[in-house]
């Protein structure tokens, strides 16, 4: 994951900045993944969010579910998403539920009108 992070930080120009990994230990579950911070769409943006910032988070949370999902083939790993809190779907055994396939980044191209 460490790996995977860092290539995914050194791919591009991150609009707010690029992913950084995650190390978690509750003492019973270590949990390793990434964050990424990403500009709402939701007030207090709204329609103020400028649709050019929206559509490069598109880009990069798709960059992001790409390189997990390889990822994700090769480790036979399972990788859950989140965002704000809110679970939004996973991948499992290098495929992308329908959550994020469809609920997550379909009807985020459907709003910027990608098929």
């Amino acid at each position: 994951m460490r790996t995977v992070i860092t290539r995914l930080s050194e791919s591009r120009t991150w609009v707010i900045g690029p992913p950084t990994l995650a190390d978690e230990n509750d003492g019973e579950v270590r949990m390793i993944g990434g964050t990424l911070d990403l500009y709402t769409a939701i007030p207090p943006f709204g329609a103020d969010l400028p649709k050019d910032v929206d559509r490069q988070h598109l880009e990069e949370v798709t960059e992001i579910v790409d390189a997990l999902t390889l990822f994700s083939q090769r480790t036979d790993l399972e990788i859950s998403f989140t965002l704000d809190q809110t679970y939004v779907g996973r991948i499992k055994s290098g495929e992308p539920d329908d959550l994020i396939k469809v609920g997550l980044l379909g009807e985020w191209k459907k709003a910027h009108g990608i098929a």
